[in-house]
């Protein structure tokens, strides 16, 4: 960041600058080994806590197509692949159903149906899309594993990556629609004109969801359905003090800030992205006694944050977590000398910037008080630490 020529005050001033500085250089050290040794403290506490994980309303339907209603234990879907926990009663144990002991279960807006991966392996898979076929998704080893099944003749599909047919190996990002066929869980006849021409589908979930969506559309619409995941949307605004520790600025000033993310709560119950904008300013007025001058200095801030990630792998509703963005800052000093031959200064600048820190979010019911603490890591420009209160809603 560039600096302004102060002219006008004698060397006791000067001696006072530089070890107002220094001082703000020990603080600013200081500060930091306690965020250090604070994110080392919630590291340890994070793996220490035991997954607790919340029960809700559901049901399970056994081999004998029996249904049972009761309370089913909420996990991400990779956790509910081998074994779901159901309760018959909240006040009673849970009883641990695989899938050669049911053949679905729900909770809500998520079900869960069982597939056979070879002829003796079976497991959960969860169902996106319903109609004429019927999708599942699920996993086998990290790597992702689609089920597909036609209602109305019966025929199905395991898709597993990569694919074999007639002693060939198909691409593993692509599946061709003569696999699809062959394994009769579409035809040719049954296609719909509008999807004959496909050749090849990407061996991706998006892409498969759209192709059996389009296709149950068009084969029957009124029984088409589409299942989406559980998404919770964070509109996180936040206003508080900001302090430099560069040394020129060493009164607080105030930032305000707003991040955007969305939380995709089947599959990662840990953390989320964000993005988000920060504006923050700082002043500052020195009077020097030899000239009778003043000088005023401030320093606006513009930051543009549109990668950064939030951190938090307690259960609980309330509870700590950890953040860090990075973009670009865009910042406006200016400078007001009572010197009569200086003229003001106005220096605009853009620099990276990455923020990093930790806070705490307090469960209200409909939202929750957020209280985070976050601080710069000194690449260039302006530089400190902020703390700050605002609300998730």
């Amino acid at each position: 960041m560039q600096s302004f020529s102060r002219s006008g005050y004698d060397d006791k001033d000067s001696l006072n600058i530089i070890k107002n500085r220094c001082y703000l250089v020990v603080l600013s050290n200081k500060f930091s080994m306690r965020v250090v040794l604070i994110f080392l403290v919630f590291l340890c506490l994070s793996h220490m806590v035991q997954a607790q994980h919340s029960v809700v309303k559901g049901y399970v339907v056994t081999v004998n197509k029996d249904t049972l209603s009761g309370f089913i234990q909420d996990k991400m879907d990779k956790e509910l692949i081998l074994e779901v926990n159901f309760f018959s009663d909240k006040s009673q144990p849970s009883k641990t159903y695989s899938p050669s002991q049911i053949i679905e279960f729900g909770m809500g807006n998520r079900i869960f149906r069982r597939f056979s991966v070879n002829d003796s392996d079976y497991q959960f898979g969860k169902l996106v899309n319903e109609g004429t076929l019927y999708f599942l998704v699920s996993s086998q080893n990290k790597e992702p594993i689609y089920f597909v099944n036609n209602n109305l003749t019966g025929n199905s599909a395991t898709l597993v990556q990569p694919v074999k047919m007639q002693g060939q190996h198909y691409s593993a990002k692509r599946i061709s629609s003569e696999y699809l066929y062959a394994n009769k869980f579409l035809s040719v006849a049954q296609l719909p004109t509008e999807l004959s021409v496909i050749k090849q589908i990407p061996f991706r979930e998006k892409a498969f969801r759209k192709f059996v969506t389009d296709y149950n559309v068009k084969s029957n619409i009124e029984t088409a359905k589409v299942y989406t995941d559980s998404i919770i949307q964070h509109h996180i605004i936040s206003v508080g003090v900001f302090k430099s520790t560069t040394g020129d600025y060493p009164n607080p000033g105030y930032t305000v800030s707003y991040f955007f993310g969305k939380e995709n709560r089947d599959l990662n119950r840990k953390g989320f992205w964000i993005h988000g904008v920060r504006y923050e300013s700082v002043s500052e007025t020195r009077n020097f006694s030899v000239t009778n001058t003043s000088y005023l200095s401030k320093i606006s801030a513009f930051q543009l944050l549109p990668f950064g990630y939030r951190y938090a792998p307690m259960p609980t509703k309330s509870k700590p977590y950890l953040i860090g963005v990075f973009g670009l800052g865009f910042y406006n000093e200016k400078g007001y000398s009572g010197y009569p031959t200086l003229a003001p200064n106005n220096v605009i600048s853009v620099v990276p910037v990455f923020n990093f820190g930790g806070g705490f979010s307090i469960n209200t019911g409909k939202g929750n008080l957020v209280l985070e603490s976050s601080f710069d890591i000194p690449l260039n420009g302006l530089y400190g630490y902020r703390l700050g209160i605002g609300y998730d809603f």
